[in-house]
């Protein structure tokens, strides 16, 4: 009995290290352990907003979930990445039955079972972003109209045409609301609790937020948060490369421009195209016009002007037709006169006598390009080509203009005296 008793003792000690050591390495392979979680949640997600949740369960789980307490009916699982890591985007609209109606903040969990085991995350802190009829942002223009923002819209703002930015219906002193432009951060200030917190527009804002791509309005009031996004217009096109290629019949965006601006081009034929400059709401930068090669598009932005200079048109008979553009610093810009003075005569309101017949602008455009572009001698200097322009290649024949009045005037005459006068317009 004695002898039993001296070998029981160990033999118990050792199966109770070992049941403990079981135990442990149980704990271990059941243990979760959140790895990626966003800084801050904000329920329900915003439009686009991803809130990616991933854990690592050690072992092999029978299941993985979401929920408040382990024991709770309502349970969202997490799906496998592999690895021993599950995942859950918060923005699945399942996660917002786990939040209860009344709750403007609280904790979420992620659990594992195995072996009839349970094991849980660290707590995982949310605050409901919902939409408030009190809450609203407000943008005032320069020109003292108002525009009341919506969540989730991301309307386009131009910081040139703002003269402030309001967030009002925040009563608690504890409100906070702060502007957040690509990293750099600038408080909204408010001159007593009640008052609407406001963003005033200065050269130093307005060039940190045309630095920025988008703008958002980070505001917090009580447990309750709300995100107001704006996509910014830019100050300035600043594209890495300053070429432009278009096929006829297409619309692009232009590179620089934030997706700000679309440049469309028409068919091409008769060596001009259709070309027109649209924002994104769909308001013409540029009217739609005719264009030829080396004719150009100015476009105003609010810290530089730029020109859209048409350097080429590709129409062939088989294959793709396209136009290519370049895009240039106003200030370093040097038109072609030549390619002026053809514009001119477009717009000019007279007709033009060619053998005979009359035209209007639009055709005795083509006319004038054709000769132009066709010219294969030294470069013409603006005079050699009136000169060419204003008779037949082919006869010597001159032409005339019939001015408004019914008064007919060699070309020649009228050609350039409209030099003359354009010459004098651009000094």
């Amino acid at each position: 009995m004695t002898y039993s008793r001296c070998w029981t003792l160990p033999f118990l000690l050792v199966a109770a290290l070992a049941a403990t050591d079981y135990t442990t390495a149980q704990s271990q392979q059941a243990g979760v352990r959140l790895t990626k979680v966003p800084d801050r949640v904000v329920l329900p997600a915003s439009a686009g907003q991803n809130l990616i949740v991933e854990v690592e369960v050690q072992g092999q789980p029978d299941s993985v979930w979401l929920a408040v307490m382990a024991a709770d009916v309502d349970r969202v699982p997490l799906e496998s990445a592999g690895s021993n890591r599950y995942q859950l985007n918060l923005r699945d609209d399942r996660v917002l039955s786990l939040l209860g109606a009344d709750r403007e903040a609280g904790d979420l969990r992620v659990f594992a079972r195995k072996n009839g085991k349970t094991r849980q995350s660290t707590k995982i802190a949310w605050v409901r972003g919902q939409p408030s009829k009190v809450v609203s942002c407000i943008v005032v223009g320069v020109d003292g109209k108002q525009r009341q923002c919506e969540l989730g819209s991301e309307p386009w703002l131009d910081p040139a045409k703002v003269e402030r930015i309001e967030v009002r219906g925040l009563a608690m002193p504890q409100a906070k609301v702060v502007a957040v432009a690509d990293g750099t951060t600038l408080p909204l200030t408010r001159s007593a609790v009640g008052r609407p917190f406001v963003l005033a527009m200065n050269e130093g804002v307005r060039q940190s937020i045309y630095q920025a791509s988008d703008l958002g309005i980070d505001v917090q009031h009580g447990g309750k948060s709300w995100w107001f996004a704006f996509r910014i217009v830019p100050g300035q096109l600043a594209p890495e490369d300053p070429t432009v290629v278009v096929m006829q019949r297409r619309r692009v965006t232009l590179p620089g421009s934030n997706n700000w601006l679309r440049l469309h081009v028409g068919d091409i034929t008769a060596g001009q195209a259709m070309v027109s400059v649209t924002d994104a709401k769909g308001h013409f930068i540029a009217d739609a016009r005719s264009l030829g090669e080396k004719d150009f598009i100015d476009i105003e932005l609010a810290n530089e002007n730029h020109v859209l200079v048409l350097d080429r048109l590709v129409n062939r008979l088989v294959g793709n037709d396209h136009a290519s553009f370049r895009i240039v610093d106003k200030k370093r810009f040097k038109p072609d006169e030549i390619a002026m003075f053809i514009r001119r005569i477009v717009d000019a309101k007279v007709l033009f006598v060619r053998e005979g017949e009359e035209y209007n602008g639009h055709l005795a455009q083509r006319f004038l390009r054709a000769r132009y572009l066709n010219h294969r001698g030294p470069k013409w200097t603006t005079e050699q080509f009136v000169e060419a322009a204003c008779k037949s290649s082919r006869t010597g024949e001159p032409y005339h203009v019939k001015l408004p009045d019914g008064k007919v005037v060699g070309a020649k005459e009228w050609f350039t005296a409209q030099l003359q006068k354009m010459r004098r317009e651009q000094r």
